[in-house]
């Protein structure tokens, strides 16, 4: 079973990682653009909350890059055997992962669709080069 978490951008511009937490309508004072809060718990103890901004939040797929990294919706990636079996080298390519019909995708430069994530092909193809909120000039320039 998959680690379910969540990942947004706070106002600072920081990526934070962590549960997610809807705030009530009108809560505060910045509810129409920080409606929800990633918590975590520190190394430090106690538990830590931000808010973060609307439209940076993304979950983690439960999927690890070639590298180990975690994946989240929204993150870019880079590829270069994603077809003819994963196994021979291709063209270097950039895809957005995203939720599309209930499965985790890789869409081409802000595309709505995409095809599903093969579990088969990370180790050896999908690496994270980034993400949407932080480095939108990643897939603008590819």
């Amino acid at each position: 079973m998959r680690e379910i978490k969540f990942r947004g951008l706070t106002a600072k511009g920081l990526m934070v990682y962590g549960d997610l937490i809807n705030d009530r309508e009108g809560s505060t004072n910045y509810w129409k653009e920080y409606s929800q809060r990633i918590c975590w718990l520190p190394e430090s103890g106690g538990c830590a909350n931000a808010p973060v901004k609307n439209g940076t939040v993304g979950q983690f797929t439960g999927l690890l890059d070639k590298n180990g990294a975690e994946i989240y919706e929204g993150d870019i990636v880079k590829t270069t055997s994603l077809f003819n079996d994963c196994n021979q080298k291709g063209a270097i390519d950039y895809f957005t992962v995203i939720s599309f019909m209930g499965n985790y995708c890789l869409a081409r430069r802000g595309g709505t669709t995409g095809f599903p994530i093969y579990p088969t092909c990370l180790k050896s193809s999908i690496e994270v080069i980034g993400n949407i909120y932080e480095h939108k000039f990643l897939i603008d320039n590819n």
